[in-house]
């Protein structure tokens, strides 16, 4: 099981959870592609992100055709305070979060067979005989 993090992205938890709810148990590659044509912010960096762990599990030799969505977790990170004036010298505070996301991807493994003689056959018998 592969892992990609995102901590402290500049858009609501809220928002990204509507994205992260569509890519869950679904094909990797597929829901990159769904997620490239929305019009969302949130579908854009999680986007993102999927190609980054799918770019992760490449490394580590898993086979990206059997790559699916295993769990997207998607947290509050830190806030930034602001605060707007409001009448009688008074001012309210305003909160502007920040999100962490992680992904991460299930799949096989591809076999890497170096060695011709254990895939049985003609170089079996030859070696024996």
């Amino acid at each position: 099981m592969k892992k990609a993090t995102a901590n402290n992205i500049r858009i609501s938890p809220l928002k990204m959870r509507l994205a992260a709810n569509l890519a869950k148990g679904k094909h990797a590659q597929k829901v990159c592609i769904a997620l490239d044509h929305m019009d969302k912010k949130s579908c854009r960096l999680l986007s993102k992100l999927i190609k980054s762990c799918i770019a992760n599990a490449k490394q580590e030799n898993y086979d990206v055709d059997s790559l699916f969505i295993n769990e997207v977790s998607v947290g509050r990170g830190t806030y930034m305070k602001r605060f707007m004036p409001r009448a009688k010298s008074a001012a309210n505070t305003i909160t502007k979060y920040s999100s962490n996301v992680t992904v991460w991807l299930s799949g096989s493994k591809k076999v890497m067979i170096e060695d011709k003689s254990l895939l049985g056959g003609e170089d079996m018998e030859s070696q024996n005989g």
